[in-house]
């Protein structure tokens, strides 16, 4: 993963948090923090996608990008000290994890939104795929919900990309070699050979579907 990304993304993570906090300092109107969350989207936006499936393998789950951004708040509660601090500002519970009404208030803006208990309830995607982790929720009431980034996220963002340990022994990768050779299938050689011969036996007389009117034939087994 480049380095630039993530410091790009870290980055964009914690302007979004510090803002955030100047927010709880000084409550914006609902029209001004629908501008902030705008802004906020914007500027995120041309970072996501300057990154792909090689530079942030989680980009090809599919999630929304404020599933997105609640990944890198609590990547940058774990490796951002400024960021953790600013977290911890905004919380109401003596709590050293990321509570819920926090990550809320950070990624969805002050307001309860459909999006934010859809995406951070125990169905939605980033739970159901063992992204991020309850840290308790056996008795707790929703808001003080406590949330931490999964092992393999974290190992992915510190360019740990290997078969996750507790799949070591169920799940094997596979050896992939390098070749300047194209392989094919030797079913659909043997069957691209025989059409062949059985057209220049027959002198091409019928049209061939890969030939343009005007052009010269061209093989089908050119590239095998």
């Amino acid at each position: 993963m480049r380095t630039s990304y993530v410091d790009d993304q870290l980055a964009a993570t914690a302007i979004r948090i510090a803002e955030a906090v100047a927010a709880g300092r000084e409550p914006r109107s609902r029209a001004d923090e629908q501008a902030w969350l705008d802004a906020c989207a914007r500027r995120e936006l041309a970072i996501d996608t300057s990154g792909d499936e090689t530079e942030w393998p989680l980009a090809r789950l599919g999630l929304t990008a404020s599933e997105l951004r609640v990944l890198w708040v609590l990547l940058a509660q774990e490796v951002d000290p400024a960021a953790r601090l600013n977290l911890r500002e905004l919380s109401t519970e003596d709590e050293v994890d990321v509570g819920y009404d926090v990550l809320r208030r950070v990624v969805y803006g002050h307001r309860p939104t459909s999006a934010a208990w859809q995406e951070l309830a125990e169905t939605g995607a980033l739970r159901r795929s063992c992204l991020i982790d309850v840290v308790d929720d056996s008795t707790m009431p929703t808001h003080r919900l406590t949330f931490r980034i999964s092992q393999r996220v974290l190992a992915l963002l510190h360019g740990d990309d290997c078969i996750d340990r507790e799949l070591i022994g169920v799940v094997q990768a596979p050896v992939v070699t390098q070749s300047d050779h194209l392989f094919v299938n030797g079913v659909a050689r043997t069957r691209v050979t025989r059409a062949i011969a059985t057209r220049e036996r027959d002198g091409c007389r019928k049209p061939s579907p890969y030939t343009r009117p005007g052009s010269r034939p061209i093989s089908i087994a050119t590239g095998i």
